[in-house]
């Protein structure tokens, strides 16, 4: 039975994947962006990306 407080008490663990450890069970979906049509776009989607992981 799950904890009504934390339903998914693992989601903050690492996650030892064998070949890397992952911080946190945490993903984000891929997603379109067409930035990548873009002139310049490919460096705009690395900035992007950049930003959501660091806060």
């Amino acid at each position: 039975m799950t904890d009504q407080k934390n339903p998914y008490p693992l989601l903050s663990e690492p996650l030892d994947l064998g070949f890397t450890m992952l911080k946190n069970r945490e993903v984000m979906g891929s997603m379109h962006t067409g930035l990548e049509e873009q002139k310049g776009g490919f460096e705009r989607l690395a900035y992007f990306y950049q930003k959501l992981v660091k806060p």
